[in-house]
């Protein structure tokens, strides 16, 4: 951001109520580090003899701005919003995992109808590959026409693919995929809960578990090296990216166990949460890591929504 495009993104958290503090400014920067993308800004400079072209890859946040001025817009607009008209009487285990995250939230959501934002619309087109179907190819999952088009850091996703827990989930037999083709919905009821995991599976030894998928955006760390006055050659600090230790959220955690101790005629006898990791690149989001955890069910263990 620029001077000015600073000062502006700054009034404009204290129109939403922010205080004039160091928090403010950290959640701008943490603002920035969201929304914010790497873009190409192409220069050229002319001289008598020839002209020279060259471009600088630079990091736009601009995006803030556009987020802070639409929710500013939801807030003073909020009485004309259109509010929900179904009310469900039955508990969802997606209604726990955002009341876990946020209470507020969860009720702002659940009375009025909000347009889902990029980080939803995301976590979706990643839920519509099925990248755990082992009957779907690699390249099907990414919606490519053939092998020939590029996947960036190919290598990296076909070996989040390979990943112990994946590979186990892979040699499964599926019982139930949430997310399917024919766009059919199912969900599983025991007295006033519902619940629709992104999968189920059989492992060889019998056991029935259940699946839930988070999609996690972590940007890849870039540098820049100097050519000469004209060229600067920027590359990706993947190593550094890839130290990534994933932090698993209760709400997530509570979503899955959800599944697994209120859905008894699922009868899971346990629970894999995974994150895939992305990034953006010219617009396209892609997968380039995994992290995995197992939720076990022990009849000594006490369900928790947490809170």
């Amino acid at each position: 951001m620029t001077e000015k495009q600073l000062k502006y993104a700054m009034d404009l958290l204290y129109q939403l109520g922010f205080a004039n503090d160091a928090f403010t400014e950290n959640y701008l920067r943490f603002l920035q580090s969201i929304h914010g993308r790497y873009e190409r800004r192409y220069y050229t400079v002319r001289n008598k003899n020839s002209d020279y072209e060259y471009w600088e890859l630079y990091y736009d946040t601009s995006k803030v701005i556009d987020e802070l001025k639409d929710e500013i817009s939801k807030k003073q607009n909020r009485l004309n919003l259109p509010q929900k008209q179904n009310i469900r009487e039955k508990i969802s285990a997606s209604d726990l995992a955002n009341y876990t995250y946020c209470p507020v939230s969860f009720a702002i959501n659940n009375t009025f109808e909000i347009e889902s934002n990029k980080k939803a619309q995301t976590g979706t087109f990643f839920h519509n590959k099925q990248l755990l179907l082992k009957e779907i190819s690699d390249y099907e999952k990414y919606g490519l026409e053939s092998e020939s088009v590029e996947i960036p850091y190919k290598d990296l996703y076909l070996k989040s693919l390979n990943h112990p827990i994946i590979k186990i989930i892979h040699s499964s037999e599926l019982i139930f995929a949430g997310h399917n083709k024919n766009n059919t919905t199912q969900f599983f009821e025991y007295e006033n809960f519902i619940g629709q995991p992104d999968y189920i599976f059989k492992d060889g030894q019998g056991h029935t578990f259940v699946v839930e998928e988070k999609f996690k955006h972590i940007k890849i760390p870039k540098d820049y090296e100097v050519i000469d006055q004209y060229n600067i050659t920027w590359f990706d600090k993947i190593d550094e990216a890839l130290k990534y230790k994933a932090v698993f959220y209760k709400n997530h955690e509570s979503q899955l166990q959800s599944y697994i101790y209120l859905l008894p005629q699922i009868m899971a006898d346990f629970g894999y949460l995974i994150y895939w990791i992305y990034d953006w690149s010219n617009n396209v989001p892609f997968i380039y890591n995994v992290h995995v955890k197992k939720i076990n069910k022990s009849i000594d263990d006490e369900f928790q929504s947490g809170h």
